[in-house]
C-alpha cells in the first residue's frame, strides 16, 4: 500500500494514470492534498474512483496544514481546523491562529513581521 502528498496538479496527473488502469487505486492507502485549489471535475473524478483523499489547507506564513477534511467528507468541503487552530472572518478576511506562526518576512536588510491582529494572522 502506498501513501501520497501531493498538490493538485500531481493529483490530477494520478487521475490520468488511474483512468488508464483502475486496478491503481487497490495500492493506495491514503492521499494527503495541498498547496493549491483542487477543481471540481478532479474531487468529483476522485470521489468517483472512491480515492481516500484528505484535503488540506495552509500556508506559509502559518507554516504548516491549518484545516483538513475527514475520510468520509463530501467532495466540496474545505475542511475542519485542526488542533491548536483558531480561525475566524472580519471584514470579509480569514483570519488564523496558530501554535506555529512565521515571524514575518525576510527583505535584504530587515524581517518585515506579520500584520496581526490580537494574535491572528
Amino acid at each position: 500500500m502506498r501513501h501520497f502528498a501531493l498538490v493538485p496538479q500531481q493529483l490530477y496527473k494520478l487521475l490520468l494514470y488511474i483512468d488508464s488502469d483502475s486496478a491503481l487505486v487497490s495500492n493506495i492507502a491514503s492521499i494527503l492534498v495541498g498547496g493549491d485549489a483542487v477543481n471540481k471535475k478532479a474531487k468529483i473524478s476522485s470521489k468517483n474512483h472512491e480515492l481516500p483523499i484528505t484535503y488540506s489547507y495552509g500556508s506559509t506564513e502559518t507554516c504548516g496544514q491549518i484545516t483538513a477534511t475527514l475520510s468520509d467528507h463530501e467532495p466540496f468541503c474545505s475542511g475542519k481546523p485542526l488542533t491548536g487552530v483558531s480561525l475566524r472572518i472580519k471584514n470579509n478576511r480569514l483570519l488564523i491562529r496558530t501554535d506555529t506562526l512565521a515571524r514575518g518576512y525576510v527583505l535584504s536588510d530587515r524581517i518585515d513581521p506579520l500584520q496581526t491582529d490580537n494574535g491572528y494572522y
